[in-house]
């Protein structure tokens, strides 16, 4: 197995953002939703040049594609998952959403590659 380096010793540049969010795309294309996505669950692969998803310990298979909204508990990490995702952690309770979107929401909200954060 190759060494992987933590997103946060990388600078991730535009074009590894536009990777991440090719990757992303694909993993929901085949109903893949990864449910944690922060800069913790990102790394460098040297073989590929490129920056990948890492930790599928929370991801999930869905019977429906994006724009479905799944009965789901909180899943993830508070300070990157999305509005819907953290009212079921204030309320404790089950509730609906859109977990695809959650993945994409996380994605733009860790702050991939800021230095100010």
């Amino acid at each position: 197995m190759e060494k992987c380096f933590l997103e946060e010793e990388v600078i991730v540049r535009e074009e590894s953002k536009a990777h991440l969010r090719k990757s992303l795309r694909l993993l929901h294309q085949l109903n893949i939703v990864h449910c944690d996505i922060k800069p913790e669950n990102i790394a460098f692969s040297p073989s590929f040049h490129q920056p990948v998803f890492i930790d599928f310990g929370s991801c999930r298979l869905l019977p429906k594609g994006p724009g479905h909204k799944m009965l789901t508990s909180f899943t993830g990490t508070l300070s990157t998952c999305s509005p819907e995702m953290t009212a079921l952690y204030i309320r404790k309770e089950l509730g609906y959403v859109d977990l695809y979107h959650n993945d994409a929401y996380s994605l733009s909200h860790s702050h991939l590659g800021d230095p100010n954060h």
